[in-house]
């Protein structure tokens, strides 16, 4: 192969790693959003099972 053409080939090899990378943090941010509301729902179930202190009595 001439340097032309492993030139071309390293910058396509490149290309394709940055568009894997950004759909990596995307996929993750989307995840970690729908952990966080997951988890936010979670703490809403957990305080409306407490007792309340006028149930106590």
């Amino acid at each position: 192969m001439s340097d032309t053409n492993l030139l071309i080939v390293g910058i396509v090899v490149f290309g394709l790693m940055l568009i894997g990378m950004a759909l990596t943090v995307v996929e993750f941010r989307r995840l970690s959003k729908v952990d966080a509301k997951r988890r936010k729902l979670e703490r809403q179930d957990n305080v409306s099972e407490r007792p309340r202190p006028e149930d106590r009595d």
